[in-house]
């Protein structure tokens, strides 16, 4: 009995010292009223704790604050947060958030997108799809997030919207015309579509060589080569592309 009561004891001392540990830290109901804060860094502070332990109902909670009527920042931050917990059962709200966005809300679309291709989720491929297409793709960070996506989820129909996305000459704002370049070189790639070597090519002209080599990458993806070495990146500038059904069999020939 005396050794009885002693782990008795000890198991009572154990308990209450987990318990005032548990007192210092908030709990997840706290947590996610925080993330719906509209204070940057208490938001922050929030996600941070709540994304390592986050349940499927907090998910459903951070959801419902995407879908809430809260600023645009709070709720782009929800998809940021579902983002990073990477739990399929946000797919449903993602995919509504995306569709109720209004033209204005960049925001709310592009970090959605996001979301939903960290994911994975087979769910938002045409969704995303649709939601671009019948909004139509203005601003950069928007066709940047769309066009990951497709790096991500594979849609021959993505094809004719991304080809046009790319600009090839835009000092205003060069470092992200440069990131928009190499997510759509990339995402092409990942589709494989042989009619996208031709932009592909002219992309190896950018004077920025990770597009460059985003390009080569893309058209090594399509033809079946590695084409990513900056020896080949040089030589591809100098030639020139023949037509799609032919251009396998011209870049294995020059390949070495």
């Amino acid at each position: 009995m005396r050794y009885y009561g002693r782990s008795i004891l000890g198991l009572l001392t154990v308990l209450m010292l987990c318990a005032s540990c548990k007192r210092e830290e908030p709990g997840h109901s706290e947590l996610i009223r925080q993330v719906a804060s509209e204070d940057v860094k208490e938001r922050l502070a929030a996600i941070e704790k709540l994304v390592p332990v986050a349940t499927d109902a907090d998910v459903e909670q951070v959801g419902a604050i995407l879908l809430g009527n809260g600023s645009e920042q709070v709720r782009a931050y929800a998809a940021y947060t579902l983002e990073l917990a990477k739990n399929r059962k946000a797919v449903p709200d993602l995919i509504k958030a995306l569709q109720a966005a209004k033209p204005g809300e960049w925001l709310i679309r592009a970090w959605s997108i996001r979301a939903l291709a960290t994911i994975g989720d087979e769910r938002g491929n045409e969704p995303v799809f649709s939601a671009i297409h019948a909004d139509g793709v203005n601003d950069a960070d928007t066709r940047i997030e769309y066009a990951r996506a497709f790096a991500v989820f594979k849609n021959p129909k993505s094809v004719p919207l991304l080809i046009p996305m790319i600009e090839y000459d835009n000092p205003k704002n060069q470092a992200t015309i440069n990131n928009l370049n190499i997510a759509v070189a990339k995402a092409l790639g990942h589709q494989g579509n042989s009619g996208a070597l031709r932009t592909l090519q002219r992309l190896l002209d950018n004077a920025d060589i990770n597009t460059a080599r985003a390009a080569a990458g893309a058209i090594g993806k399509i033809v079946g080569e590695n084409f990513d070495e900056p020896v080949q990146i040089e030589r591809f500038m100098t030639m020139q592309l023949p037509s799609p059904p032919k251009a396998k069999a011209w870049m294995q020939s020059h390949a070495n």
